[in-house]
């Protein structure tokens, strides 16, 4: 199984850090942090490109996340 966890703390040794490596110790399979305060996403501009096409039409940090959702999200394992 692949699991695909998203921690949106800005402390990289926090609380949060310390659950998720607890999580991590339990699971079985691949994983993947995405450290999204870390990671270069534009906000929406609310362009509605998104309605009609796969994706955003900015290209930011946030395409990598999407190559990651697809890849974790579609897991079978």
């Amino acid at each position: 199984m692949k699991t695909l966890i998203f921690n949106g703390s800005p402390r990289t040794n926090g609380d949060t850090a310390i659950l998720i490596n607890e999580v991590i110790r339990n699971l079985q399979g691949d994983h993947k942090i995405i450290h999204a305060y870390d990671c270069n996403i534009k906000a929406c501009i609310d362009c509605r490109y998104c309605w009609k096409n796969e994706g955003c039409s900015q290209i930011d940090g946030m395409q990598e996340v999407y190559n990651y959702i697809q890849e974790y999200g579609s897991s079978t394992d």
